[in-house]
């Protein structure tokens, strides 16, 4: 998987209301955890199922900048270019087929949405 590769980028300009602690100044938060929870039209089961989203608030200059991309993983991608849910989520969320189409298909998805390591 890629921070950089496949997935569109959000850079929108956060605005600081109050004053940011000194010891914050030129520091940065780094997070991920799930970050979309439908695909297609399709709701996943359990939050935990949502593609992995890493973003970045960066505190600079008097102010915040938030930076945030979808993991690229094989199985994002794959979701992405069918636009619809192609594997069984790790926490219960099925693929479109029913019973049938997921008793005997054993494949999860990649979610990339638990550990960030900087």
């Amino acid at each position: 998987a890629a921070f950089s590769g496949g997935a569109a980028a959000v850079r929108p300009r956060l605005r600081v209301d109050g004053e940011v602690p000194g010891e914050l100044l030129g520091g940065t938060l780094w997070r991920n955890g799930p970050g979309r929870f439908e695909r297609g039209g399709t709701a996943y089961a359990h939050m935990l199922d949502g593609d992995g989203l890493v973003y970045c608030v960066e505190l600079r200059g008097g102010g915040a900048r938030l930076r945030a991309r979808f993991v690229a993983t094989a199985e994002y991608l794959e979701e992405e270019e069918a636009s619809e849910v192609c594997y069984r989520g790790t926490f219960g969320t099925p693929k479109p087929g029913g019973v049938a189409g997921n008793a005997l298909d054993l494949r999860t998805k990649n979610l990339s949405n638990t550990n960030l390591i900087a």
